[in-house]
C-alpha cells in the first residue's frame, strides 16, 4: 500500500509472516535503513521520504517488535532530485 512501511518477520527457514503495517504516514519512501539507532539492542527504522517536501523519520522499536509513531527528525531532503 502506498505511503506505508510494512514489517515481515522471517522464521529462519525462508518463510515470512503476513505483513504488519508499522507506519501509514511515511509518504513516498525512497530509502529505508534498519539498525539499532538508539543503542538499546533492538532494530529501529530510519527512512527518507519525498512526501511533504522531503523528510527523515525514525520508528523506534520497543524491544518486542512494536514500533513507535513516526518521529520526524529532519526535513532537508533534496526532494527534487528524487522525483
Amino acid at each position: 500500500m502506498a505511503g506505508t512501511i510494512t514489517k515481515y518477520t522471517n522464521d529462519g527457514a525462508g518463510n515470512f509472516s503476513a505483513g504488519v503495517i508499522i507506519s501509514n504516514t511515511a509518504g513516498d519512501v525512497r530509502s529505508l535503513y534498519s539498525d539499532d539507532l538508539d543503542g538499546d539492542g533492538d532494530t529501529d527504522i530510519l527512512f527518507a521520504s519525498v512526501a511533504s517536501n522531503g523528510r527523515f523519520g525514525w520508528l523506534e522499536n520497543d524491544g518486542s517488535g512494536n514500533f513507535s509513531v513516526e518521529q520526524q527528525i529532519g526535513s532537508t531532503l533534496p526532494h527534487d532530485r528524487y522525483r
